[in-house]
């Protein structure tokens, strides 16, 4: 019965190694997607994805935040994304130190 039972718990974990690697490649999917959206020429559209990315809170996305903060044309943008740097730098921030 202990064997039983120790089958059990090591395939759980074998699926859940399975589904974080699945996650992590989805989340990164997800991250270059949006990076991708930040250069629409739409403006609805780049905001849209610096919000995802504040979501996705991924620091992978931090070097196109300030690419989109030093050179968007338009303020709003440039502001949202200034903001969201912000956000995710200070979120993994607190999660290294605690």
């Amino acid at each position: 019965m202990l064997a039983f039972g120790y089958n059990i718990i090591v395939k759980l974990l074998a699926y859940l190694f399975h589904l974080k690697e699945y996650i992590v490649g989805v989340n990164q999917k997800l991250l270059e997607y949006h990076i991708g959206r930040l250069k629409d020429k739409r403006v609805e559209v780049r905001l849209q994805s610096i919000q995802e990315l504040v979501l996705l809170n991924d620091i992978g996305a931090l070097d196109a935040l300030r690419d989109v903060f030093t050179n968007d044309s338009d303020v709003e943008v440039r502001k949202a994304a200034q903001e969201a740097g912000r956000v995710i730098f200070k979120n993994q921030a607190s999660n290294s130190t605690g």
